[in-house]
Formats: structure tokens, C-alpha cells, sequence
């Protein structure tokens, strides 16, 4: 009896910490890869300014598996992340990311001489969690 109760107070603190974490995360983007369908989510508790420009985090997550894309490093386990930026003041984002926490990825990232601009008209959802303005 004392584990049944035991067990569901678990799920429910569980289950109570995800609910917390809903409004965490903001889908700006989709795309495919190996693991089927995958979606670019914001990390709204990693926004902030960075010289003229405000910077998040972002998680790459798989809808289908409903988790996050994982890598290992000196075999500890972490979430992959990338660092992206946007220019709130003329409203533009960089389509490429400037950081990563996967060393093996974070040598494809980009310099921001050589950024690619998109709109944030296109991206409404970015554009309400990053610069805090809603259209």
C-alpha cells in the first residue's frame, strides 16, 4: 500500500514539473532528419541581450518520440542545443546558429559577418518570445 502511495505521489510531482515546463519552450521552426519529423523550440528562460542583439537557446525535439535529440560526451548524456540571434530592431533573425553545446556540431556554426537574415514576420511565435512584442 505504501508504494502504490508512494508511486503516485511520483507521478503526480512528474507530472506537475512537466505542466510547469509547458510555457518553457517555443517551436519556431520544423525540418526532418534521421529521426523523422524534428522542431526547433525555444528556451524562453535563455533569452537575453547580447551587444545589439538579444540571444536564445534553443532544443531540437522529436515530436514522434516526444524528446529531445540527445548526444554523449565523456559518457555523460546531454541535450542538443543551439545558440541563435535576433536583431529586435529590425526585426530579423539569423536563420544559422553561432554555438553549440555538441562540440561536434558546434564546428558548423556560423560568424555574424556571414549571417543569413530572414524577416521576423515569418516567425510571429519567435518574435513574441524573444522580443516580447505580440503582432
Amino acid at each position: 500500500m505504501r508504494a502504490c502511495l508512494t508511486a503516485a505521489l511520483a507521478l503526480l510531482c512528474f507530472a506537475g514539473g512537466a505542466a510547469g515546463q509547458e510555457g518553457r519552450w517555443t517551436t519556431f521552426k520544423t525540418g526532418h532528419n534521421g529521426w523523422g519529423r524534428v522542431e526547433h523550440q525555444i528556451d524562453a528562460q535563455s533569452v537575453q541581450p547580447e551587444g545589439p542583439y538579444r540571444i536564445f537557446w534553443t532544443r531540437i525535439w522529436i515530436p514522434g518520440r516526444r524528446q529531445p535529440i540527445m548526444f554523449t560526451r565523456n559518457e555523460a548524456l546531454f541535450a542538443l542545443s543551439e545558440k541563435f540571434v535576433v536583431d529586435c530592431a529590425r526585426r530579423r533573425y539569423g536563420s544559422r546558429f553561432v554555438d553549440s553545446n555538441d562540440p561536434a556540431v558546434a564546428k558548423h556554426k556560423t560568424r555574424m559577418a556571414a549571417m543569413q537574415w530572414e524577416g521576423l514576420d515569418k516567425f510571429p511565435g519567435m518574435e513574441r518570445t524573444v522580443c516580447g512584442k505580440a503582432r
